[in-house]
């Protein structure tokens, strides 16, 4: 179960694979990037859509490792060549004359040790005043928390390898990158029992959610008893991880759902336009957008990007959905405009 400890002998059997070899990093997915201009970390999917990818590909089965998932804001921290840093938030590299939440001037912080090799860092940016509401925010100071890098064109995940990573890259100081190492175990999906499929995966929203009442890594580190958001399961097994970008999904907490189905893998075709917008056009969905693309502030001169935004996400999120219901994209969007602009206009007094 998420929410069960691993024994110190399993931490331990997982620090011994990893140093000899067997938590190797992976191919970034035949993605090329440049280290100093934006390289985004992939949106994380539902499962239903992880579901119905593997089956396209004839995926049989498909292993994941869960970490946990912290209410923050996405990073990507630039080790460049020369040795000097640059942040990047989700949608842009940050400017000299720009900062997310101070993140620029802890970046100034670190020390990055002589011959350190180019990477990017991925992480959440967390602490008192990013977000609200779950134990993250109590902790003494904001930190950056890893839970991927990509280095010579090589994803890295697995929380050895990205301490490894962390120890050859900056001098040791107190405000250096924490790696979210929960050591929790990898779970396997077996695509082949539909009805077994959907009782696993009810089952892991469950345990998300138990879990999720009290942040366990957060606890651990801290000794801050408090909420936490979910996890992320990140492509374990060798059939699925050279696509790793493709095979990211989530599960949050009830709290944090986008969509209120949080158990169904296969979609259930809508009533009608009201009762598919009230399922899948969430004030959560919304409030993730405008916190994610424009910083959390409702501008009303912004008003159409953020339509814009919004209704982007909600369209590739529902193919699935719409096509089952036999929706146009042009109804859907007549009729989510409305609710979207009552949503917005109040935040902007």
């Amino acid at each position: 179960m998420i929410a069960r400890q691993l024994d110190l002998r399993t931490r331990e059997k997982h620090a011994q694979e990893a140093e000899a070899g067997h938590m190797q990093p992976n191919p970034a997915d035949g993605v090329t990037y440049e280290i100093g201009s934006l390289v985004k970390w992939p949106e994380t999917e539902r499962f239903s859509d992880i579901v119905q990818r593997a089956g396209y590909h004839g995926h049989l089965k498909m292993t994941f490792l869960p970490k946990t998932k912290l209410h923050g804001s996405n990073v990507g921290l630039h080790v460049m060549p020369d040795g000097s840093l640059q942040v990047q938030k989700r949608t842009a590299m940050l400017t000299d004359n720009e900062d997310l939440h101070d993140v620029r001037s802890w970046a100034a912080s670190l020390k990055v040790l002589p011959g350190a090799r180019p990477v990017i860092l991925y992480g959440e940016w967390c602490g008192p005043g990013i977000n609200k509401g779950e134990a993250v925010q109590r902790i003494p100071g904001k930190t950056l928390f890893l839970f991927a890098a990509l280095v010579d064109d090589t994803l890295v995940y697995k929380p050895y390898s990205l301490q490894k990573l962390v120890t050859e890259t900056f001098a040791p100081a107190e405000q250096n990158p924490v790696v979210i190492a929960d050591n929790l175990p990898p779970v396997t999906f077996d695509l082949q029992d539909e009805e077994q499929l959907q009782k696993q995966f009810s089952t892991l929203v469950d345990e998300v959610e138990e879990a999720s009442r009290v942040d366990r890594f957060i606890k651990e580190h801290y000794g801050i008893k408090g909420t936490g958001e979910g996890f992320v399961f990140f492509p374990h097994s060798a059939n699925i991880l050279s696509s790793w970008r493709r095979y990211l999904f989530k599960v949050k907490c009830k709290r944090h759902a986008e969509t209120k189905k949080r158990k169904r893998i296969k979609p259930k075709k809508p009533l009608g336009i009201d009762s598919f917008l009230d399922e899948h056009l969430t004030e959560n969905r919304m409030n993730k957008i405008l916190a994610e693309q424009f910083d959390g502030i409702a501008d009303k001169h912004h008003m159409g990007k953020v339509l814009g935004a919004i209704m982007s996400d909600l369209k590739k999120e529902t193919v699935n959905e719409m096509e089952r219901a036999a929706f146009e994209w042009k109804d859907v969007h007549r009729y989510a405009s409305p609710r979207i602009k009552t949503w917005f206009f109040p935040m902007t007094k």
